[in-house]
């Protein structure tokens, strides 16, 4: 919803780059045997994404708290390879906003509520 928002108001081109479509195989078939190396799937995948796209912000979309242990590396993970990229979280910032504000300090926007009613006022 929020990508077409933004590419409707043409104020940004947007990439949407779905980090559990791309890694589903590993998720589901390679999780049981190799738990250890969760986080390299989706931190390289992302990593080239961002290289190939050259990005100003990158938006996580996490549900669920259980995923804010991925948020937080991947939002590091941004940040140490380009500080001036802009990190943005929605979904469970709503229900947590402040274990995401306290916790993740690699991001520079955590949208409580819908980020489509927000997103427009904040760029």
């Amino acid at each position: 919803m929020l990508a077409a928002l933004i590419r409707q108001q043409n104020k940004h081109d947007v990439e949407i780059c779905d980090l559990y479509l791309k890694n589903y195989q590993y998720y589901v078939k390679d999780f049981a045997d190799n738990n250890a190396g969760i986080l390299e799937s989706p931190k390289s995948s992302l990593m080239k994404a961002i290289m190939l796209v050259k990005p100003d912000i990158v938006g996580f979309s996490a549900l669920f708290n259980f995923q804010h242990g991925l948020v937080k590396c991947l939002a590091q993970y941004v940040k140490e390879y380009n500080s001036h990229i802009q990190t943005y979280v929605g979904g469970y910032s709503t229900i947590a906003p402040e274990l995401v504000l306290q916790d993740i300090p690699w991001l520079d926007i955590a949208f409580i509520g819908e980020s489509e009613i927000s997103f427009p006022k904040s760029s």
